[in-house]
């Protein structure tokens, strides 16, 4: 850019001038930001996440503003989650339901909501306890967030998980057994980024029925390791203690070529690792919870929240992501 022509041209030009010269000086400035920040993983260079969290903004939010499209708000949060699950509201546009319950009692079903209509407002405690004249009830639909209409669903009584509504919980149990849930036809693309918080004896989380057939992923902690993607194409995290164990704790999956597994914010050990790179392209399968394929691999433990990014994000958003989780 010619900044000499501009001071000359701003110096003597009509308001008009004036004003264009400082539009454009503006523009330049937010497109040398976001050219110049980028994945932190040291891999592809994928610079079109930015690290920068917008503070009048929740975490999902900014982050959605960052790698999205479209015109709207509600635009980028679809097309950056295909799926967000939360124990409360996760960003300002989510809608009024969040989970639909059963009621051992009659089988009646009760569509939930949050407490108040703010970002960040918990499931809505006091009306479950009515509806459930106690504190437990099961999961038939955990409702997405994400405008895209892709809820976590399970129609059978036997294998619903249960509802923990008193205070210091507000999660889905899982009992290991046979309980779980899913969601139909999920398009995701190989590079993408998953965020689980809860407690867990063991996790398993698939994108296809067996993880070896396509290029979908599952992602599993148990016994102080973690595993991610095809079974004869494994990204292997050895050696996690405590992976997902007795305390509540956020784990992070990233893939953007290799894999990247976080205990809350701190980067595990990443030691072994067969096979070759996936390229990036859209799988579209079932997505299953704690489960695989609905048949075996049941685990047991309790969900708080869970989030699937169309993009594999970076350490500062991962950051933002626990601090606002953990709120």
């Amino acid at each position: 850019m010619d900044w000499d022509l501009l001071a000359r041209t701003f110096k003597g030009g009509t308001l008009m001038k004036k004003l264009i010269i400082i539009f454009l000086l503006f523009a330049t400035s937010c497109f040398a930001q976001i050219e110049g920040e980028g994945l932190d993983h040291g891999k592809l260079g994928l610079n079109r996440i930015s690290s920068t969290i917008d503070s009048g903004l929740t975490a999902i939010d900014s982050i959605a503003n960052a790698v999205g499209t479209g015109v709207t708000l509600a635009d980028r949060v679809k097309d950056t989650y295909p799926v967000l699950y939360g124990n409360k509201r996760l960003w300002y546009g989510a809608g009024d339901s969040a989970l639909v319950l059963l009621r051992d009692s009659d089988s009646t079903q009760s569509t939930i909501g949050f407490l108040t209509s703010a970002v960040n407002s918990l499931i809505d405690t006091t009306s479950i306890t009515t509806f459930l004249t106690g504190t437990t009830g099961r999961v038939v639909r955990w409702v997405d967030q994400s405008g895209n209409g892709k809820s976590a669903v399970q129609n059978t009584i036997a294998y619903m998980p249960v509802w923990d509504n008193t205070v210091d919980s507000l999660q889905l149990e899982f009992g290991g057994v046979n309980d779980y849930i899913q969601v139909s036809n999920l398009p995701l693309p190989t590079y993408f980024s998953l965020i689980v918080q809860g407690k867990f004896t063991g996790m398993f989380i698939e994108h296809s029925v067996n993880g070896g057939t396509n290029n979908g992923f599952y992602f599993y902690g148990a016994g102080g390791n973690a595993w991610l993607i095809r079974r004869t194409e494994s990204h292997f995290a050895a050696g996690v203690t405590n992976w997902l164990g007795t305390s509540d704790v956020i784990a992070t999956l990233v893939y953007d070529g290799s894999g990247y597994y976080y205990k809350n914010t701190t980067l595990q050990a990443n030691n072994t690792v067969t096979g070759t790179a996936r390229t990036n392209s859209i799988v579209t399968d079932n997505l299953y919870i704690l489960s695989r394929a609905g048949t075996g691999v049941f685990q047991k433990g309790n969900m708080k929240s869970l989030i699937l990014i169309n993009y594999p994000i970076n350490v500062t958003q991962i950051q933002s992501i626990n601090t606002y989780l953990n709120q």
